[in-house]
């Protein structure tokens, strides 16, 4: 029987020996009663030859017990199964050369109604080819012994039952074959059926991790969005703190001043929010490209391509959570606006570091610079800077260290606090 490729092959063939396993293992427990009944149809029905044929009766008896052992231990597989019940069975067939015509009609309908009852309607299984060659086999092993021994001719063992062994034995042949294809049609259906649900399971199981990313993605847009309008109520905030604290100092300065400083800091934040609405992970930002973004603008902003100042970064690839990383940058925006504005005077040019990196749980920033270094008299509790207040003011919200001194190559600012990510 042909299958179409796309049923499982092998999961097939595996069902019908399955099945047809089963329906052996029964036949071989039925053919030992089988011999031993035939036993009493000899004694009383063939007296004269009851001890002859004893001990092949018993013998085959033996040997459906020998099957159904091995078949119970599942040492055999029920294609040998089936030839070892049959074979003999119908080689002892041939040998019914002393039966007389009474007895081989006899011995004719009891073998073959036993063959169509038991083997094509109850157990017996195999695929057309067999079946035909079990058939065939019938027929001549009969004749042929039959012919050999001359005790009956061939009319003789046609009229007395031949014809009608031969008619149930083709009926066998035949129904065996219908009932092989039945049950693999039968076997594919169930094949089709366990694969059509196999398949809608797992749609379903897609269907509804589908649905829980969508539920979550619409939870996670709710939640941004109630964080955008905090967040941008907090940067207003700042943005007004920060103008209000100007406003305070920006005697001794020039308008112009104020206002760079000033939008230096607010751009310090509206540069997380470009980072942010690049991200695909709204709860983590790398530090690189915020102070990559920072520091460039700084750059452009004092023109330090024009003063000579060169800026050099060192800073690892790790991340942090928008709360600390919006303290941070307004940090880095005073110490490196400070460091332009004040560490190299009269245009001479010079150096700006920074690095950034992790040592086990902390984060470490450093900021320094070859300039001129702070007054000898500098004390940060006296100074009025905002710069330098707005400096220590955000590294106490990041629960920080914060130092600067004077190297002897100018100032170095170097701050460390927890609560790092990777």
């Amino acid at each position: 029987m042909t299958v179409s490729a796309e049923y499982n092959l092998e999961e097939l063939n595996k069902r019908i020996e399955a099945k047809a396993f089963q329906f052996t293992y029964y036949l071989s427990i039925s053919a030992i009663f089988l011999w031993l009944v035939w036993l009493v149809f000899d004694y009383y029905k063939a007296e004269e030859i009851f001890l002859e044929l004893l001990i092949a009766r018993i013998c085959l008896s033996l040997g459906a017990i020998s099957v159904t052992i091995l078949m119970r231990k599942k040492l055999i597989n029920s294609k040998t199964a089936q030839f070892l019940l049959y074979i003999p069975a119908l080689s002892f067939l041939g040998f019914l050369y002393n039966y007389t015509p009474d007895e081989l009609l006899f011995t004719y309908i009891f073998s073959g109604i036993f063959m169509v009852i038991v083997a094509g309607f109850v157990f017996f299984i195999m695929p057309l080819k067999s079946a035909v060659f079990f058939g065939l086999y019938s027929f001549v092993i009969i004749f042929l012994f039959q012919a050999i021994y001359q005790k009956h001719t061939i009319m003789e063992i046609l009229l007395n039952g031949g014809v009608l062994f031969m008619s149930m034995t083709a009926f066998t042949v035949a129904y065996t074959a219908v009932r092989y294809k039945s049950l693999v049609n039968g076997f594919i259906n169930e094949i089709l059926v366990e694969s059509t649900n196999k398949k809608l399971a797992e749609q379903q199981e897609i269907l509804q991790l589908k649905n829980n990313e969508l539920e979550k993605s619409l939870e996670e847009k709710e939640v941004l969005l109630k964080e955008i309008h905090h967040r941008v109520k907090n940067n207003l905030q700042i943005i007004s703190s920060l103008l209000t604290l100007q406003d305070v100092e920006k005697s001794g300065k020039t308008i112009s001043d104020v206002l760079i400083s000033s939008q230096s800091r607010i751009h310090a934040m509206s540069v997380l929010h470009t980072i942010l609405y690049k991200s695909n992970n709204l709860a983590k930002i790398s530090v690189r490209d915020y102070i990559n973004m920072l520091v460039d603008y700084l750059g452009e902003t004092f023109s330090v391509k024009s003063k000579g100042i060169i800026i050099s970064m060192n800073i690892s690839d790790v991340h942090l959570v928008v709360d600390k990383l919006i303290p941070l940058g307004l940090v880095i925006n005073e110490i490196v606006s400070n460091s332009l504005k004040h560490a190299f005077p009269n245009n001479e040019g010079g150096n700006i570091t920074l690095e950034y990196f992790k040592e086990d749980d902390t984060c470490v920033m450093i900021v320094s610079d070859n300039g001129i270094g702070l007054p000898d008299d500098f004390s940060i509790k006296k100074s009025n800077s905002l710069g330098f207040r707005l400096i220590f003011g955000l590294s106490n919200q990041l629960n920080g260290d914060a130092k600067i001194q004077n190297t002897e190559k100018g100032t170095s600012f170097k701050i460390k606090f927890n609560d790092c990510l990777k």
